[in-house]
């Protein structure tokens, strides 16, 4: 670790004491921090492999969130008494912390890095998820990670008293919504809600406080770590993106670049981009002599290079109104539904959108009886399956993943508002949502299957609900959204904003980003084209009824 002398800090956030200390334990760690929110204690430590460099295509970043059976007073586990594997919610608080911290990071770093942030003691109103985000960006603060933006992360959520931040879990059992938000200073990087109807302007109300509060722990934050301005980072390529090199080829065929974008024939674009490129790759060799900076060069892999100019060619396009499949900006794919498709099933439904298919298949239980159950008890739960062979991959599938995990709560929080009062309907409920084809937002076409699945067998929802990802691709302070992005837009373009709900409002959001950031004008205005497009597939899933 850089620093060995301890450090303590002590301020206040939103009414209760907060400490930030480093220096005292794990000090073999390249950096950890010890941060104390009430009794909440977590430890967040950021480990890096200095030696060598990963051979992976993509940022070699791990993020784990543990909690020790010890911090909530608790001898749990078989007869060894030990803790267990990650339990669901632990792997969902790990991709909470992971989603937003990953684009900050430079597309070429390669060294293999893993964050860990353990909890040591619990507070039993505060729910860990308030701090998680805080206490990694804390400890990537002061690594030698490549690091240089800090985030945080805030919980809102909506009860008769109006906005509650942080709030305790009195305050979420009876909340009308609650939402995660991270985001850094300038902008909003990650969110995830679980709501009842919600409006969209309750929801732009929560990001703006949420913001208000983030940009005062990131306050915090550089304060803290601003103590110790001589942190030595890891050096890392720029991004192709940003290179001069890769400018230089930019402004050289801009011409070309742009009389391809605006080509409307969508069969004659592609072609046009297919003898570009191939022109482009065989003379390589010869057009860096042509533009400055020309070193860069023989750093990056000229396929990759070459990827990064197709995707500039296809941003541009959709710049232009264009998009590779030829649909308009906000138009959706073909949309296909049918129910009742095996026999023995309680409810079954299949969603089809485009490439992206799902089964959605409902199971009843048994009566249930309630003298042990509350109302904080679940009756319904969501499992979500990708198979390899969904995206046309040849491969053995052996578990279910930390990806499978977070999309099928998704969906399940997404459906909770339409689901029957437990209390009135006394018979839990499996729904499964099988993906037999994805390209493109797969964990809303589950929304779709599974309230299709459900209403066919018989359950009393209020209502059905759907889900639709909109997209974005910002360039030159031109922002254009685009409705139900596919693979490749949601891999070349900017944002993948998942929203779900009824004819109402919100159910459920789901945010990820590449950029470092998204205001929250733009993502008012995803929420208002994300409504247009979700009334209209509720208009082709009621129709079939």
């Amino acid at each position: 670790m850089n620093f060995k002398k301890p450090i303590k800090f002590e301020t206040e956030f939103n009414k209760k004491k907060l400490i930030i200390e480093t220096g005292r334990v794990a000090r073999n760690a390249d950096a950890a921090v010890w941060l104390q929110y009430g009794k909440l204690v977590l430890l967040s430590i950021v480990s890096i492999n200095h030696s060598k460099k990963s051979d992976s295509s993509y940022v070699p970043l791990s993020v784990t969130y543990l909690e020790k059976d010890y911090a909530k007073g608790l001898i749990t586990g078989n007869y060894t008494k030990r803790e267990t594997p990650q339990t669901i919610p632990q792997i969902l608080y790990s991709r909470l912390i992971d989603r937003p911290i990953r684009p900050l990071f430079p597309s070429l770093y390669r060294n293999e890095t893993v964050v860990d942030v353990i909890l040591l003691s619990n507070d039993p109103t505060i729910p860990p998820d308030t701090m998680i985000i805080t206490a990694a960006s804390l400890a990537l603060g002061l690594s030698s990670a490549p690091y240089t933006k800090q985030i945080a992360g805030i919980k809102i959520c909506k009860t008769n008293d109006g906005l509650i931040v942080n709030p305790d879990y009195n305050n979420l059992k009876n909340s009308e919504f609650q939402i995660m938000v991270a985001g850094t200073k300038d902008a909003i990087t990650m969110i995830e809600c679980e709501a009842n109807n919600a409006d969209n302007s309750e929801i732009v109300e929560s990001l703006n406080l949420a913001q208000k509060h983030i940009n005062q722990l990131i306050n915090i934050q550089e304060e803290f770590i601003n103590k110790f301005s001589n942190i030595p980072k890891i050096q890392t390529l720029e991004d192709i993106e940003n290179s001069a090199f890769f400018q230089g080829l930019i402004k050289l065929h801009n011409t070309q670049i742009l009389e391809i974008a605006n080509i409307v024939n969508l069969e004659k674009r592609k072609e046009e981009i297919d003898i570009f490129l191939k022109t482009l790759q065989l003379s390589f060799d010869t057009i860096h002599s042509k533009i400055a900076d020309t070193a860069q060069y023989q750093q990056y892999d000229p396929n990759e290079i070459l990827k990064s100019f197709k995707y500039t060619i296809l941003r541009n396009c959709i710049l232009n109104g264009y998009r590779e499949d030829g649909r308009k900006t906000d138009e959706l794919r073909q949309i296909e539904c049918s129910v009742g498709l095996l026999p023995a099933a309680d409810g079954s439904a299949l969603f089809t959108r485009g490439d992206t298919q799902s089964l959605g298949i409902v199971t009843i239980g048994p009566e249930r009886n309630d003298a042990n159950f509350s109302d904080i008890d679940k009756s319904y739960f969501l499992h979500y399956n990708f198979p390899p062979f969904s995206v046309g991959d040849c491969q053995r599938k052996t578990s279910v993943s930390r990806r499978e995990y977070g999309h099928g709560i998704l969906a399940e929080k997404s459906l909770k508002a339409i689901m029957p009062y437990i209390k009135n309907f006394k018979r839990n409920i499996r729904i499964v949502s099988e993906i037999l084809e994805s390209n493109g937002s797969s964990s809303m076409a589950s929304v779709c299957a599974a309230s299709l699945a459900l209403k066919n067998a018989g359950v009393p929802i209020s209502a059905l609900a759907a889900g639709i990802s909109i997209g974005l691709i910002s360039e030159n302070n031109k922002n254009i959204l685009i409705s139900d992005i596919q693979g490749a837009e949601d891999h070349f373009g900017d944002m993948d904003f998942k929203i779900a709900g009824t004819r109402d409002g919100i159910t459920g959001l789901q945010l990820d980003i590449k950029l470092n950031g998204i205001n929250i004008e733009i993502l008012a205005q995803a929420l208002e084209l994300a409504e247009i497009n979700r009334l209209e597939i509720l208009e082709k899933m009621e129709a079939i009824f």
